[in-house]
């Protein structure tokens, strides 16, 4: 288990964290979002004992991540967004010294699991320095996983890698996550989408978020577009459409057999004005729903949100 109790982190006059509160209990790929310079990073080296936090409490399976650092390495695998490697090494020696480093039991048998696992089967008696950034990120992911942690904190662990390469770890991530709490960073929406159940955004180094993209969406709905479609002619509706209080923007996304079908941007319940002006029209509405967020669109939505607040 994960857990931050309002946790702050200050570097001189800058808060780079400010009063982040989450737990992780289950098993399952957490991602963790957020523009450049939001926190994800300092956030992520306060769970793995990088730094100690200005305020608040971090613990990994109850213990304390400042009064008991040791402790909480031995249950958590840690790619930083750099992986940490000696490129003098093989890669072959660089698992031995890790595993050496962490005391791990049968160290044969976990080697070649990881070996396996990350593909690096190729490569193993070559050079670090030698690797490609894929094999790089790869080697780096071995080292995290050689002692078979219960929790994985992976800081951007597709960068470098082809989109075969990206295929194979979001499959490896998802086996991972069936027994593994992963806590995932990405600056690329779609592979976050695509392996996390549950989200947490971070702006300006506060939590803005924490749900499931489905949960997400429809919080980001509430204050969002809405998709109209009504029997009229497409120019007067928006038209009269754009004239309703609350309404900040209209696109025409389609004409059908009399249907017109509008995206509408709203800064507030516009639903009875809506109503009144096209029912004085004569105009049948069909359709009035929340649009549906890409994870993009969520982002924006919550990050700049935040900004205007």
């Amino acid at each position: 288990m994960i857990q931050l109790e309002n946790v702050s982190m200050r570097f001189g006059t800058t808060l780079a964290v400010d009063q982040v509160s989450f737990t992780i209990d289950q098993p399952g790929t957490v991602g963790l979002l957020g523009p450049n310079g939001a926190g994800k990073s300092t956030t992520m080296r306060l769970i793995t004992t990088y730094l100690s936090p200005t305020e608040g409490k971090v613990t990994v399976n109850g213990k304390d991540c400042t009064e008991e650092p040791n402790a909480v390495r031995d249950q958590i695998g840690y790619l930083p967004e750099v992986a940490p490697l000696y490129p003098e090494m093989q890669v072959d020696e660089y698992l031995d010294f890790v595993g050496a480093a962490r005391k791990v039991a049968d160290l044969d048998k976990r080697k070649a699991w990881v070996v396996e696992a990350c593909g690096l089967g190729p490569v193993y008696r070559r050079p670090i320095i030698e690797l490609s950034k894929g094999y790089r990120q790869r080697t780096g992911l071995a080292q995290a996983l050689l002692h078979d942690p219960g929790i994985l904190v992976l800081d951007e662990p597709t960068s470098g890698l082809d989109p075969l390469q990206v295929i194979a770890m979001r499959e490896l991530i998802s086996e991972l996550a069936k027994e593994k709490i992963i806590l995932l960073s990405s600056h690329i929406l779609t592979e976050v989408s695509a392996t996390s159940q549950r989200l947490l955004i971070i702006n300006d180094g506060q939590l803005v978020a924490d749900g499931s993209l489905k949960e997400l969406q429809t919080k980001a709905a509430l204050a969002g577009n809405l998709v109209l479609e009504a029997a009229a002619p497409a120019a007067e509706l928006q038209q009269v459409v754009s004239a309703i209080p609350g309404v900040t923007g209209v696109k025409c996304t389609g004409e059908d057999e009399g249907l017109t079908r509008l995206e509408l941007n709203r800064d507030g319940e516009i639903w009875r004005e809506l109503n009144t002006a096209l029912a004085e029209k004569g105009w049948p509405i069909r359709q009035l729903r929340p649009a549906e967020l890409s994870l993009e669109q969520i982002f924006l939505t919550m990050t700049d949100k935040e900004k205007a607040a």
